[in-house]
């Protein structure tokens, strides 16, 4: 099923639809999400929102397998689609800034476009079997151990030139 909400939304509550059976999700703009708000609704196939954190426990993440994320994203949490393996499209905004610690482990979309991104966790991308191309801002500062380990079909890295750690 597909569950959309109109512009007027501003907020949606705790585990207000936690464990349903959605498999297409869009959220507009501006809308706050409570903890574990679609928590275990495991079907989510299609994600597509602009929330400041995206993690885990708030969507069903692991089924994910076409996502767009809009302006205002700031953050995707640790661990939000590792193991998605059927994630294969994957639409970055330029407001992120951080992703997290094997955010995106063993998915398999192949373009990371990582413009504004500051930080990049440990393993975010590790296992990702099918990225061949992954282009990081100017604005990048840290780059992860192992951000890129077991990604055997990368052929291009482009790293910005304010980076600070890598590993």
């Amino acid at each position: 099923s597909t569950l959309t909400f109109g512009n007027n939304i501003t907020y949606i509550g705790n585990n207000a639809f936690g464990h349903l059976p959605i498999s297409s999700l869009y959220l507009p703009d501006g809308v706050t999400v409570g903890a574990g708000a679609f928590g275990n609704c495991s079907q989510i196939e299609t994600l597509n929102v602009a929330v400041s954190t995206i993690n885990t426990t708030d969507f069903g993440t692991k089924n994910v397998k076409t996502l767009g994320l809009r302006e205002g994203v700031q953050t995707i949490a640790d661990g939000t689609f590792s193991d998605a393996t059927g994630l294969t499209s994957v639409s970055l905004p330029n407001s992120l800034r951080t992703i997290g610690n094997y955010a995106f482990a063993n998915t398999n979309f192949p373009n990371a476009n990582l413009s504004g991104v500051t930080s990049i966790g440990q393993g975010a991308f590790s296992g990702n079997a099918a990225l061949k191309e992954a282009i990081m801002s100017n604005d990048l500062e840290t780059l992860g151990a192992e951000a890129f380990y077991n990604c055997t079909s990368l052929e291009t890295v482009a790293l910005g030139k304010t980076i600070q750690s890598i590993g």
